[in-house]
């Protein structure tokens, strides 16, 4: 029973789905369905707070885990998710897809997500992955009047099915070598010894297809269309939610497993950070679309969540972990400012769309410019935290070619990112369409940027929580 108590948030989120679903079909109550999803969104949080593990607990014959660990990874998604919620009514409204629906499946892809963090057991891994992603498929198609989310959803379905793919054919080998589908059984030293190229390729084969979830090059090429042609809030939570919860599998995969001192298995991840970093930046420079600029950016963060995976061979797993909770809240804040700004007729597509944006809104602006330096690694912002500790541990474990490679591609992308300040703060013309509709959303908003300096101040809030716990 205890067990199944631990459980209660992820069937309060299946509870919250569906009843949502009911709830659209009431007419007077449809209207409010924005606010069912805040007040759910809320008691999810407040349950995972209440329901606190200090010991490992499994339920389903091991099949899901919940520990310190898992809880806190779950509210980080959860706290996101509700920012997410937040700013989402009015540029659902004015894109006519506030529909009941849309939340049900927003709710069920975070299910996906609890699970996945959850699992202990590589069948539920595999359900998770794919819960998220079917909801997310719908969601990418609901915006019916825009062709590119047909294009968007067919890709991401066609390219998600093939990593699929590929992650089985992983856990196919694993499952063959060690006769069971338990984590804690696959993680075994003695497996790894007697099974050792099968294991590595069994181990290659699933971080193909993890790092397709991340869209890390070379599997990069569904991004840039799905940022295009999604509704912002749907990329809003692809960008966000579902990257953490592939991260803690990851790590669940990695922990005190004798493969992170495999060289090849190491310069096998070090290759696609490196890549990845590469590419984003350089395809970044010739962008002149906000979201694809933003996409090929988010490769470029991907390779730096590659490289902290990379350096985390002596279980020094809070350094990914610090990065990709740091860039999940700026990029979280980034799109959901472009929602706000988008209207009935209008959407920023192009950064010359932004020009004069200061002369709209100063505190919006402000926060634009804030999370734009931290996703650029500028100093006195926590995305700079991020990639210092990263290049830290590169240094100190002397991967000097490594860290100097990654900082001159940094260095390179620096120019995207002050093209964009340029344009707000240097620019005329930007349109008067905008209008301040939501003052909830915008301060929403601007409460990012102020956790993005803190954690720079403070960086320690976060990371002793982190190297605690993990």
């Amino acid at each position: 029973m205890n067990g199944m108590i631990s459980f209660i948030p992820e069937i309060f989120t299946l509870f919250a789905s569906m009843s949502i679903l009911m709830l659209g079909l009431i007419k007077k109550v449809a209207a409010k369905i924005h606010l069912f999803s805040i007040t759910f969104s809320i008691i999810l949080f407040a349950l995972t707070i209440i329901i606190q593990n200090t010991e490992a607990i499994y339920i389903f014959d091991k099949t899901l885990k919940f520990d310190t660990s898992t809880v806190f990874f779950k509210q980080i998604c959860i706290l996101l998710f509700i920012i997410i919620i937040l700013v989402s009514n009015q540029f659902l409204i004015d894109k006519k897809i506030q529909r009941a629906e849309f939340y049900s499946l927003l709710f069920l892809s975070l299910l996906g997500t609890l699970l996945l963090i959850s699992s202990e057991n590589l069948i539920m891994i595999f359900l998770g992955i794919e819960l998220t992603a079917l909801c997310l498929y719908s969601m990418i198609a609901l915006s019916k009047n825009n062709i590119l989310s047909y294009e968007a959803a067919i890709k991401y379905f066609v390219l998600s099915i093939i990593a699929s793919g590929l992650l089985l054919f992983g856990f196919s080998f694993l499952y063959g070598i060690s006769s069971s589908l338990n984590l804690s059984d696959i993680l075994n030293d003695q497996l790894y010894f007697e099974n050792l190229s099968i294991y590595f390729f069994s181990y290659i084969l699933i971080f193909v297809g993890i790092a397709f979830k991340f869209a890390a090059a070379p599997f990069h090429m569904w991004l840039p269309d799905i940022y295009e042609g999604s509704p912002y809030i749907v990329t809003t939570f692809i960008s966000s939610i579902p990257k953490i919860g592939i991260f803690y599998i990851a790590f669940r995969f990695l922990d005190n497993n004798l493969i992170m001192l495999n060289d090849l298995f190491l310069y096998f991840l070090m290759s696609i950070g490196l890549f990845s970093i590469a590419l984003g930046n350089i395809f970044a420079l010739s962008q002149t679309k906000v979201m694809r600029l933003l996409a090929y950016s988010g490769i470029a963060n991907a390779g730096f969540i590659f490289l902290g995976i990379f350096v985390s061979s002596n279980s020094s797993f809070y350094v990914p972990a610090f990065y990709i909770i740091i860039y999940s809240i700026s990029s979280v804040g980034i799109i959901s400012i472009l929602s706000v700004l988008s209207s009935k007729g209008f959407n920023i597509v192009y950064i010359n769309d932004l020009k004069g944006f200061v002369n709209n809104s100063v505190f919006l602006s402000l926060s634009f410019l804030i999370i734009l330096l931290s996703l650029a690694g500028i100093p006195f912002t926590a995305g700079f935290y991020a990639k210092y500790i990263i290049f830290n541990e590169l240094i100190s474990r002397e991967f000097f070619v490594v860290a100097l490679i990654a900082i001159i591609f940094t260095a390179i992308g620096l120019y995207y990112y002050l093209r964009i300040i340029w344009f707000i703060y240097f620019e005329d013309g930007f349109s008067t369409l905008y209008n301040v509709k939501n003052p909830i959303s915008n301060f929403v908003i601007f409460l990012i940027p102020i956790i993005i300096i803190i954690l720079f101040l403070i960086p320690d809030l976060l990371l002793d929580r982190l190297i605690a716990i993990l």
